[in-house]
């Protein structure tokens, strides 16, 4: 038999005031492993109380040798004397993620093969240094439970921040509904991409607020024009995004975020907006993953100009993660991107510590790299 671990994400978020350029966002990200038990007369006979520790614990199916399930059928008795017979004794073998366990709260909880829950118990533990033994000493009395089968869940909750792009105004959230309800709008914007136009309806006096582009476009030359404003080459759902962002919105970190970053990075520059481009190439950073790196590399070899410090941090996580980032689908792309060549040979030259220059014989910067939109404003 052996314990199965999963690996849950609960998506309920609680969000942390931030009146800076970003937002800290933390998610529940709780560890959850569980072990199914088709005999427990025949483990209590196999395993007694007090046997030698090492042979009555299971390790999950992945073979993890540093988080597994210890399970005591008899209960758990030490060699200074401590003695848990009679009881269901259930730890997490935790190892080197100890700390990250400290002073968290962990639930036992035995069901039955409906998946209901019979026997439920909490606690939050601190762990002694000496020791990596995380759990229940006491969890249940072996009458109270099932002679045969029964399932054993062992959850830690933990939380994770991850940050998002903020750019909040007064009464964001109103600021938002005004654009999705459309009332009042005096601006169109008519975004083409592959032969499709799509058209947006905006508010002047929302726009030149946050964009000094606007600001020079709705009280000069378009101060009295009804025309729509014309934005080629551009997915209308980047476009959208960037609407919201300038009405305060906030929106969602995944793995697609880098992709849509590039263009929104192109908007920012266009329109003038700063701490918008800030916020997002902030928020690449704080979330880099093995999945999304590559794509940040691009990214930031696209805006290296605007961005100095964007490219080495991406540079220096692609160092310390190289193993997982060689084996994304990022990277395969990138092996056959004949555009991809520099930074393949940048990656190289960090991981093996030689100093890298800007070898862009442009100097390249947000303008003049980016072609992901033109517009007649």
């Amino acid at each position: 038999m052996s314990a199965k671990k999963k690996r849950k994400i609960n998506e309920n978020e609680t969000l942390e005031k931030n009146n800076g350029a970003v937002i800290l966002v933390e998610k529940e990200d709780n560890l959850v492993m569980e072990y199914q038990v088709t005999d427990y007369e025949k483990l209590k006979r196999d395993y007694p109380a007090g046997d030698d520790e090492g042979t009555n614990f299971f390790k999950s199916e992945e073979n993890d040798t540093l988080n597994y399930l210890k399970i005591h059928p008899n209960g758990w008795v030490n060699s200074s004397g401590t003695d848990y017979t009679g009881n269901l004794s259930v730890y997490l073998h935790c190892g080197i993620i100890r700390e990250e366990l400290q002073d968290k709260k962990c639930k036992l909880e035995i069901l039955n093969d409906n998946n209901e829950v019979l026997f439920s118990k909490s606690s939050i533990y601190s762990i002694p240094k000496e020791s990596t033994r995380y759990g229940f000493h006491k969890g249940f009395k072996s009458t109270q439970l099932p002679n045969k089968r029964f399932k054993i869940r062992f959850t830690v909750f933990k939380t994770k921040q991850i940050m998002l792009p903020n750019f909040s105004l007064a009464n964001a959230t109103k600021h938002v509904e005004v654009f999705n309800s459309g009332i009042l709008t005096d601006v169109t914007f008519e975004v083409s991409y592959e032969n499709n136009t799509t058209t947006f309806e905006a508010h002047r006096v929302f726009l030149l607020a946050v964009s000094p582009v606007f600001h020079s476009l709705f009280t000069g030359p378009w101060k009295d024009k009804n025309e729509p404003i014309k934005i080629n080459n551009l997915q209308p759902e980047v476009f959208k995004i960037f609407l919201r962002l300038l009405y305060g919105d906030t929106i969602e970190f995944d793995d697609n975020f880098t992709t849509i970053a590039m263009h929104l990075l192109s908007l920012a520059s266009k329109y003038g907006m700063k701490e918008m481009g800030k916020s997002l190439v902030e928020c690449m950073e704080y979330n880099l993953t093995a999945e999304t790196a590559v794509d940040a590399l691009r990214c930031a070899d696209m805006y290296q100009q605007e961005y100095v410090d964007f490219k080495p941090g991406v540079l220096k996580y692609i160092k310390n993660n190289l193993k997982d980032v060689v084996t994304s689908d990022g990277y395969k792309a990138l092996v056959v991107d004949a555009n991809g060549v520099h930074l393949i040979s940048e990656m190289m030259m960090s991981v093996v510590g030689v100093p890298i220059t800007n070898s862009d014989p442009d100097g390249a910067s947000l303008n003049s790299s980016s072609s992901s939109s033109s517009s007649s404003s």
